[in-house]
């Protein structure tokens, strides 16, 4: 039998347990339940009752735990069975979480620093650093350089460890290997343990045609998606290794500038839905159509707003296979 604490804004509300068939059970200490003003902790746990069981991990938790390379570096470096997905939350999601091994090497050596002529965040021409306007969308109106004080993952040992140990006290979901930053008076460094990142990096990736282009590319498409079709996207800019590797960065939306956590879902989890009671393709399963009727039984005071079809077909385009459930999620704005 192992059990975690589950916490909110540092005071115990429930615990986790499971058993040793394998099974799980969640329950509201007794002080959580009996004050009105505690909050659920998450929309598919409602106090209306204490307890609940199931026989694997309870989906709002299962959609905690990292993906891809993200998972394996996390399993490698702290021995635990990749498989073990309670010893993995009990591990990473300690202190940050997030609603959704470097085998490669740059074989040029070190890069030298793309000369800027472009805004590297809103791509206006003219500037050859992040514009005003970037700087006060994506790091709180601070004068923040486009390029980082660190090497790139890829760089050597050093930065290999300090990389390392920024992913292993964070569970951040998505296949794509992310690291949690910190904006610190106008500079920008990974966080540590204990710590609740602002941001998150992504590098390029380790494997896929064309890697080296992939942060501009995801940078571009979300400039497209805010400039031209008015879709609200996360806050983003790209950004530069000390070494001259390219990174995407994006400011968090479920983190307030002060550093409190809002609370969200993706719908997988409200869907209930996890490989063991979908099988692996559960995030292709089902249609949108869906979501409305899971935002009527989760979240009775939310008005749909009608859907602009373009900015649909343009999410659709840009990215086809990621416009699954587990992408799209309600988030509270108040924490």
């Amino acid at each position: 039998m192992r059990k975690g604490k589950v916490l909110y804004k540092g005071e115990e509300a429930a615990l986790l347990t499971q058993h040793n068939d394998g099974t799980f059970t969640f329950r509201y200490t007794d002080a959580w339940i009996a004050d009105q003003s505690k909050p659920a902790i998450s929309l598919t746990l409602p106090k209306t009752k204490q307890e609940y069981e199931s026989p694997y991990l309870f989906p709002f938790f299962y959609h905690m735990l990292p993906e891809g390379s993200n998972k394996h570096v996390v399993c490698r470096s702290m021995r635990i069975d990749e498989q073990d997905d309670f010893g993995i939350l009990l591990t990473t999601a300690r202190y940050d979480t997030h609603r959704r091994c470097h085998s490669h090497q740059n074989p040029g050596g070190k890069m030298s620093i793309p000369l800027i002529t472009h805004c590297p965040g809103t791509l206006v021409a003219g500037h050859n650093t992040y514009s005003r306007t970037c700087l006060v969308r994506v790091f709180q109106g601070r004068k923040v350089n486009h390029i980082l004080p660190v090497d790139s993952p890829t760089s050597g040992e050093e930065a290999d460890i300090l990389f390392l140990e920024n992913r292993k006290h964070i569970s951040i979901s998505g296949v794509q290997e992310k690291f949690s930053v910190i904006l610190e008076k106008n500079k920008l460094r990974l966080s540590t343990e204990g710590e609740r990142g602002a941001y998150i990096l992504k590098p390029k990736p380790a494997t896929g045609k064309n890697r080296d282009q992939m942060p501009a590319n995801e940078h571009l498409t979300m400039q497209l998606a805010r400039q031209v079709y008015g879709i609200e996207t996360a806050e983003n800019a790209l950004i530069f290794f000390k070494d001259g590797l390219p990174a995407y960065i994006t400011r968090r939306f479920d983190v307030t500038p002060e550093g409190q956590k809002l609370a969200m879902h993706d719908f997988a989890t409200l869907a209930g839905k996890t490989p063991y009671t979908h099988g692996t393709d559960y995030k292709y399963t089902g249609n949108y159509m869906e979501l409305f009727d899971l935002m009527k039984i989760h979240l009775p005071s939310y008005k749909p707003k009608p859907l602009n079809f373009s900015n649909y077909c343009y999410s659709i385009t840009s990215s086809p296979m990621e416009m699954h459930i587990s992408k799209i999620s309600p988030c509270s704005k108040h924490h």
